[in-house]
């Protein structure tokens, strides 16, 4: 057993035990969860394998957090008929014989992005508990301390005991609220594997497989089979489709115009044209439709001088209306440049909204050295590549953005 069959056990484990012993025993579930892992990888290093993996971690799992229950009886707000029914083995083969949980894993899903948690909570929750993530894959994941990521989930832990989240799909009035944070979290998740920002790891495949997984649940279930979860899951393709050409050789990020179309995944490509075309059933225009837009007008193209740019502009607009955000104004610009000319573009970068927020991000001076190249300026762009340089957080982009220096010396 490698440690993707221990990861995928885990959240297989919490997710059926929340089921049975609610949000507000989580803190219980996880040790007991993680307990039952460790003895797991102890006994089977001597004894061999059980049969029944999945079935031997299960049952030890419910009989650690009946016992630790039985201990605690009088302080828990289960009633002992409630314990006794689930350790019959009736009721042990009704949970086994639901081999893929998908409407356990999704009513976690949407505990995961309760309303009253943060959105850094969220996230963190359905890494943790849909994706087996460490707290220290966690922190690595965003840049942060095991200590911080700990707190999160501390804190979540606490508001799930005190307010006794039911582990349930939203019902109908309150689903479409909830369901956009589920979107938008498997779509942080997703970006986070796409362009991570740590040192020696730009590219996160394991992260992106797990947003892609999410997002394929959502499209399977009645509840949350929506055009916008459609757009989200094509956009995730047609970017998870270009990953082989993303890195040259040594390891530099390899941008849209340099890349090798052939590495490009085609079975990937054809799959998110068929999940493009179900997100176009609705009448609601969402971020994910824009976006996945974007990026099929990137893939549709033979070359990077074929690109529609004016489409691709059109998306940006629209986009700006419903969904502003200072990245996608950035990137707005290199399509106004495509279509209207390096200076146009250049001229709008300097009334670009939320400047100095920007101006800490190495694509801001990233964005603003391509403009001036374009436009000739080589002294204004080697400057503004050097303090993109400063500001890179992964070795990927530090070598592409030397290349680009070097270039211009």
């Amino acid at each position: 057993m490698d440690e993707h069959f221990f990861r995928h056990e885990s959240g297989r484990l919490v997710v059926r035990l929340t089921r049975f012993f609610g949000t507000h025993h989580l803190a219980l579930i996880e040790d007991v969860v993680q307990d039952t892992l460790v003895k797991a990888w102890e006994v089977w290093r001597f004894r061999g394998l059980p049969e029944n993996p999945s079935t031997w971690l299960f049952r030890v799992a419910r009989n650690k957090a009946l016992d630790v229950l039985r201990r605690k009886k009088r302080e828990q707000p289960l009633s002992w008929e409630h314990l006794e029914a689930f350790e019959t083995e009736e009721h042990e083969r009704e949970v086994l014989a639901h081999p893929l949980l998908a409407d356990d894993v999704l009513r976690m899903m949407f505990v995961c992005c309760h309303p009253s948690l943060p959105q850094e909570s969220q996230i963190a929750l359905m890494l943790k508990y849909l994706c087996g993530f460490s707290v220290q894959e966690i922190a690595r994941a965003f840049l942060t301390t095991e200590a911080n990521i700990e707190k999160r989930l501390y804190r979540a832990r606490q508001t799930f005991r005190k307010q006794h989240i039911p582990f349930e799909v939203p019902t109908q009035g309150a689903l479409p609220a909830r369901f956009s944070q589920v979107l938008l979290a498997i779509y942080l998740l997703f970006n986070e594997g796409y362009k991570s920002n740590q040192l020696h790891e730009v590219i996160r495949q394991e992260l992106m497989e797990e947003a892609l997984r999410l997002g394929v649940l959502l499209t399977e279930q009645p509840q949350t089979r929506q055009p916008e979860a459609f757009a989200l899951l094509a956009l995730m393709c047609f970017q998870a489709a270009r990953t082989h050409a993303r890195l040259t050789e040594t390891g530099a990020l390899c941008l849209l115009p340099d890349q090798n179309r052939c590495l490009w995944n085609g079975a990937l490509i054809e799959i998110g044209k068929t999940y493009l075309n179900k997100a176009a059933t609705g009448t609601h225009l969402s971020r994910y439709h824009l976006e996945a837009g974007i990026s099929w007008e990137h893939t549709r193209a033979a070359t990077y001088q074929a690109t529609n740019w004016g489409k691709i502009l059109q998306y940006y607009d629209a986009l700006e209306t419903i969904a502003p955000s200072p990245i996608a104004s950035l990137n707005r610009l290199i399509a106004l440049a495509e279509v209207e000319g390096p200076r146009v573009a250049l001229a709008a970068f300097d009334h670009l909204p939320h400047r100095d927020a920007l101006s800490t991000h190495h694509l801001y001076f990233s964005i603003r050295a391509y403009l001036l190249s374009a436009a000739g300026e080589r002294e204004k762009a080697l400057l503004a590549w050097e303090q993109a340089l400063e500001k890179a957080p992964s070795e990927a982009e530090r070598l592409l953005i030397q290349h680009k220096i070097n270039a211009l010396i």
